[in-house]
């Protein structure tokens, strides 16, 4: 289940949460202070995660956690798609994004 906060229109927090063999995940806060348009981050947390469940099918963590970054990006991309390639997705999950841009990793 991804899980967004709206600090303001164009300031938005967001985490997923899986509750998985008797165990809670979850993904860490990702907060992007530069919302560009939050269209469609629902469909690109689960297109993430329906991707992720090929790249990883051992690791529900990593899968979650892909599922996050996917949908952090797609709130920096106008229009209703993800346009994020899986480089970019796994920059975020590895956190080797360029951390003074558009959103960062709450530890």
């Amino acid at each position: 289940m991804g899980m967004r906060n709206e600090v303001s229109s164009n300031h938005h927090t967001l985490t997923g949460l899986l509750w998985t063999d008797g165990e809670l995940l979850q993904a860490p806060i990702m907060d992007i202070p530069d919302v560009v348009d939050p269209v469609g981050v629902g469909d690109a947390f689960m297109g993430g995660w329906l991707h992720a469940i090929r790249l990883f099918p051992d690791n529900k963590q990593k899968q979650l956690n892909y599922s996050l970054a996917a949908a952090a990006l797609k709130n920096t991309i106008p229009g209703d798609f993800n346009l994020s390639t899986e480089e970019e997705i796994m920059a975020v999950v590895e956190q080797r994004h360029n951390e003074g841009t558009l959103y960062k990793t709450i530890l």
